[in-house]
């Protein structure tokens, strides 16, 4: 298995920077060599630089290349973070160009795909070729550890109060913008609370402070790459969503901006769209996150290691994931040191048996 591996510092080393607020910098730099350099700044140049050079054929660059006409996107994410007997922790978002209606999509996939990956035993075959075809790009990520923002409460505790004082900054600069910001302060509230308990734990806000700052840079390339005019977010309900008052939504809004500010982009922005999901229950878009559903619940249960995987699944990853022109598979190391991104090309993986377990109708 080839891997391209590559490092950020680790949000522990994060010093404020003590200026003006309002600058990319003010809450995340990390100081080196006489300056300072934003986390998200680096984040960004490392994803940017991967995707813009194809290392190990990321295949990113050349599936918008061939939709760049599409004006409507679609950006479908899924998790697998927190089941304790699955090898791996997944978050995969799935990107789609906007070529048939949204009530199409849903159809299509509830015909083929009625259930999540985890409820079904037999995998429809015109499903899993859809899931590999030029219709759609899925990036996965393996989430390994949790010392992305230090390692005790104070660590997370000054991120959060530095995140706070940007929005109250980002009111002044922006008083139209005034509901939005609002609503990410109350979430960061209640983490500055969650840092006065006794016993507490971050990895809920770690894993959803990554996932904001991969869809925004989502956002800002697809910009770059397409003539898109409207992207629209649909993500599964997860504790990530729900825990800090819909954080994750209001931070893609306002690290949207700041990358476009920050990459200098003279493109007009998109206009950002997010799926609200019901408090509890089916929600109204359930199919369309089927689609990365699938593709996180696979890689869940591959032990990448050993190569093995349970049948069904092992399907997807050979059909999918050894496509590499329709997915990239990322390890994120989120270590006490720095941050890791780790890229592997995916070789067939063996069934256990061979019933192959697929549904022709």
């Amino acid at each position: 298995m080839h891997e391209y591996r590559i490092c950020l510092p680790r949000y522990g080393d994060v010093q404020p920077k003590k200026s003006k607020l309002l600058t990319v910098d003010d809450g995340y730099g990390y100081r080196g060599k006489g300056r300072v350099k934003t986390y998200l700044q680096g984040a960004i140049e490392i994803l940017e630089n991967f995707f813009d050079t194809n290392l190990g054929a990321s295949g990113l660059r050349d599936f918008l290349e061939r939709h760049d006409c599409i004006e409507d996107w679609i950006l479908a994410s899924d998790y697998s973070l927190t089941d304790k007997n699955k090898p791996n922790k997944i978050m995969c978002i799935s990107i789609m160009p906007y070529t048939k209606s949204f009530s199409s999509i849903k159809d299509e996939v509830d015909t083929h795909a009625p259930k999540d990956i985890k409820n079904v035993k037999y995998l429809n075959k015109e499903f899993v070729s859809y899931l590999g075809s030029d219709s759609v790009f899925h990036i996965c990520f393996v989430i390994t550890g949790v010392a992305a923002l230090g390692e005790t409460k104070e660590d997370v505790g000054e991120i959060a109060r530095n995140f706070l004082k940007l929005y109250e900054g980002l009111i002044k600069k922006s008083p139209s913008k005034k509901d939005h910001y609002s609503k990410a302060m109350t979430g960061i509230k209640k983490l500055i609370d969650d840092t006065q308990r006794k016993h507490c734990s971050f990895e809920i806000f770690q894993n959803m402070h990554f996932l904001s700052i991969i869809v925004a840079f989502l956002y800002y390339y697809i910009n770059k790459s397409t003539c898109a005019s409207k992207i629209a977010w649909f993500s599964d309900r997860d504790p990530m969503t729900t825990k800090y008052k819909n954080l994750p939504f209001e931070f893609l809004v306002t690290y949207y901006d700041l990358i476009s500010g920050l990459k200098k982009n003279n493109k007009e922005r998109v206009e950002i769209f997010i799926g609200s999901p019901e408090a509890s229950g089916p929600m109204w878009y359930d199919a369309i996150t089927r689609i990365p559903d699938y593709i996180a619940g696979s890689f869940a249960d591959w032990k990448i290691d050993k190569n093995e995987c349970k049948n069904k699944f092992s399907q997807i990853i050979e059909k999918v994931g050894a496509n590499k022109k329709t997915l990239i598979l990322l390890r994120i190391g989120f270590h006490k040191e720095n941050i890791e991104f780790i890229h592997h090309n995916i070789r067939n993986v063996p069934h256990f048996n061979d019933n192959v377990a697929t549904d022709d109708s």
